[in-house]
């Protein structure tokens, strides 16, 4: 009954990945771990561990454009953008290796310890985190200098690092019970530690605006969802089996599960429920990947079997079903309307539903008001990404509704029938009394948008 209801859903729903293009990997071999996207020269990074190489890849161009040699069956690689670097992590040799972004020549090595694994940059700290027996190790991306370790009793798989506050949340799994370590990176201690409720739970990925940890699993073959506040699991559902990487996007409220089954499993998210809806095939053995969501796109790494070479599958994600766009704006996009967009994403989520809202500006200025960042992060609101962008004719046809919040809207916005004020939200009040008048219009805009089922 389960197959016939997952046939029907790929015949008459469109699909959420498709497959955009395929990146030849020549002359790789064995088994393929993780990938680091290099967003500033768009080039994707590959850890090829069979290989003993990191292939780097042109996404613009979608070639292969180079192999490096020189590494120990390289697992973990993170782009450290603020270095002009790629950190990759060693597992035979235990070492971390920073390389050079551009000339791709190695800067330093360093010992780390056992099985050196999955490799996280806190870019806000400027510290590299690797996984490796022991623990989560600190290294200061300048020098390779050793600077802190969150001990762990065994060696941790994936691993997630919050960016509105200072929590690190990392797999253990065991052989007869697996855990998840939840992790402080200012007092370096591990502050709580929670039954995985299943075996072999290697990848992880968190949605901070919600308090969720996904969690893959082995044994079973299963994803669960976890409240970051209390441990427990809310959701889970059966998923592809071999999973060692999976993504959450947050724009589309779906989680991507990669297993080395030969499957990419799509998960629809609506509040706490968990849905399977779409199984896209790859190869037996590809189990690794990354979303890059800057592009909406999924890299699965494919690895070499029988006569069928090594590759990277690019995936771009379609839109999910229509659901209201909303639009707040304010003078300079980098304030009130950053503040309403956080705190509309955040409990539109808690509260199961599918919108999702953007940020834009009639006069932006350069960057992100400073406390505003400021005010979000210490009420453990996750930051929209992107940066004051003015409105177009383009957000003005795909919005629902916009929201000036103390500005002039441009009259096309105006006449389009879409738009609100919310005049009554101060200018001199800081950041709480903004917040505060923000948050009582963004409660009673979910209320009605609930109530009318839109």
């Amino acid at each position: 009954m389960e197959i016939s209801a997952l046939v029907i859903v790929l015949l008459f729903q469109s699909a959420p990945l498709e497959l955009v293009a395929t990146i030849p990997l020549p002359g790789v071999s064995g088994r393929i771990d993780h990938l680091a996207y290099d967003a500033a020269r768009q080039h994707l990074f590959v850890a090829a561990l069979g290989n003993n190489t990191v292939e780097v890849l042109d996404t613009a161009k979608g070639q292969h454009l180079r192999s490096l040699p020189g590494f120990h069956e390289p697992q973990g690689v993170a782009a450290v953008a603020d270095r002009n670097a790629i950190a990759v992590a060693n597992g035979d040799t235990g070492t971390l290796q920073l390389i050079d972004a551009t000339t791709f020549q190695t800067r330093w090595t360093v010992n780390i310890g056992g099985d050196a694994d999955n490799v996280r940059y806190d870019a806000a700290a400027r510290r590299i985190y690797v996984a490796a027996v022991g623990g989560l190790f600190a290294v200061d991306p300048a020098t390779g200098g050793s600077l802190a370790r969150v001990a762990i009793d065994g060696h941790p798989e994936s691993f997630q690092l919050e960016t509105a506050g200072t929590r690190v949340y990392a797999n253990l799994p065991g052989l007869l019970s697996s855990q998840i370590v939840a992790g402080d990176r200012q007092s370096v201690a591990a502050a709580a530690v929670w039954p995985a409720g299943c075996g072999g739970n290697y990848p992880m990925a968190l949605d901070e605006s919600t308090s969720r940890l996904f969690v893959g699993c082995r044994r079973p073959a299963r994803l669960e969802a976890i409240d970051t506040r209390t441990g427990k699991v809310t959701a889970a559902t059966e998923v592809v089996g071999d999973t060692d990487d999976l993504f959450y996007d947050t724009v589309r409220r779906r989680v991507y599960v990669i297993g080395g089954e030969g499957f990419v499993d799509v998960v629809e998210r609506q509040g706490d429920e968990l849905r399977r809806a779409h199984r896209i095939p790859t190869r037996s053995g590809a189990r690794t990947g990354l979303w890059v969501a800057s592009l909406n796109r999924l890299y699965v790494a494919v690895p070499a079997r029988g006569g069928d070479g090594a590759e990277v599958r690019v995936f771009q994600a379609m839109p999910a079903p229509s659901a209201p766009a909303i639009v707040f704006v304010c003078e300079h996009g980098a304030a009130k309307s950053v503040i309403a967009t956080a705190y509309f994403n955040k409990l539109a989520a808690e509260r199961g539903l599918p919108y999702r809202a953007t940020f834009r500006g009639t006069d932006p200025q350069d960057a992100l008001s400073v406390r505003a960042v400021a005010g979000l992060k210490a009420d453990g609101v996750a930051i929209p990404a992107g940066a004051p962008t003015a409105i177009g004719a383009a957000d003005i046809e795909r919005a629902t509704h916009i929201f000036a919040i103390g500005c002039t809207l441009p009259a096309a916005a105006t006449a389009s029938g879409k738009s609100k004020d919310w005049s009554d939200v101060p200018d001199d009040k800081g950041y709480e009394g903004q917040r505060d008048a923000i948050v009582r219009h963004v409660k009673e805009l979910l209320d009605a948008l609930q109530r009318r089922g839109k």
